[in-house]
């Protein structure tokens, strides 16, 4: 027997069971094109047979995995999102081709379908966060300690300083170059072409190595391209605002049904008038 709504997991305990099924799913990342962060998706099979291989005593049936998977989404503990195409021009190529990107969803159901897409929407805080936390809270600590450091400790610090220095130096002077040359490249071609060093330096997408190529990045710019692909999702949201505030279904809008029911208001009224006028004389 499925377990009453009532005995189902809430608040606390049902963000630990969420926790804990995200910890041990399979992890699948994907970029959140309106936020441009990363984000763990699943789908809705995927969630129901996790809740019940990890939870099966929250989760004992399918039935009850799915009321508990519903809670998590009416908690906004995950949401669904929807496959977006953008456009995306290659420097040097001619072609624009269409990549699919995340993009959260107007409408929010959960659904055991594999084409519809989830994301986890909390944080969850891994040992090493707490690791980084506490070298940032021991630095500052340390640092306060300037006054009482000995001699040895300034030599270090000192020679430390310099070795990073030595490390980042020769990046910022890439970028710094690369900055200066892109605005006189772009000052004399009308802004039509640019220029890069390092582009993917910063890209969370690549891993180390491939970061580091190509060294140097030159094409067509892409704000007109980005421009278009802003046009193009400000277009498909509005368009899917317009289908959900459009009612009746006859895809005229709210705005047109009510204008057309205040004609029909005025048109009765007036009718009435008339009839009370006739019935005056």
């Amino acid at each position: 027997m499925s377990a009453d709504i009532k005995t189902l997991p809430s608040g606390k305990d049902l963000l630990n069971v969420a926790k804990k099924v995200r910890s041990k799913m399979k992890k699948k990342s994907a970029t959140l094109a309106a936020q441009k962060r990363r984000v763990e998706v699943f789908t809705g099979e995927l969630l129901v047979s996790e809740l019940m291989a990890k939870c099966p005593k929250h989760a004992p049936n399918k039935e009850t995995a799915i009321k508990i998977a519903k809670r998590m989404l009416k908690e906004q503990l995950f949401l669904q999102g929807t496959m977006t195409s953008r456009r995306v021009k290659t420097p040097g190529v001619d072609e624009v081709k269409k990549v699919n990107k995340l993009a959260p969803s107007m409408t929010q159901s959960f659904v055991t379908n594999n084409k519809v897409p989830f994301y986890w929407n909390f944080k969850v805080y891994t040992f090493m966060d707490y690791v980084y936390a506490f070298l940032v809270v021991a630095g500052a600590i340390f640092f306060a300690m300037k006054p009482i450091w000995t001699d040895g400790i300034r030599q270090v610090v000192h020679y430390s300083s310099v070795c990073v220095l030595c490390v980042l130096g020769p990046f910022l002077g890439i970028y710094f170059l690369g900055f200066v040359i892109d605005w006189i490249v772009g000052f004399v071609t009308n802004r039509k072409k640019s220029f890069a060093m390092l582009p993917n330096l910063t890209n969370p997408d690549l891993g180390l190595w491939e970061s580091f190529f190509p060294i140097v990045e030159w094409g067509d710019r892409k704000e007109d391209v980005d421009s278009d692909e802003e046009d193009d999702d400000y277009a498909d949201v509005k368009k899917r605002k317009a289908k959900v505030e459009d009612d009746d279904g006859d895809g005229d809008g709210d705005e047109n049904d009510d204008a057309e029911e205040n004609g029909n208001f005025a048109e009765s009224k007036g009718r009435e008038e008339g009839m009370e006028g006739k019935k005056e004389k």
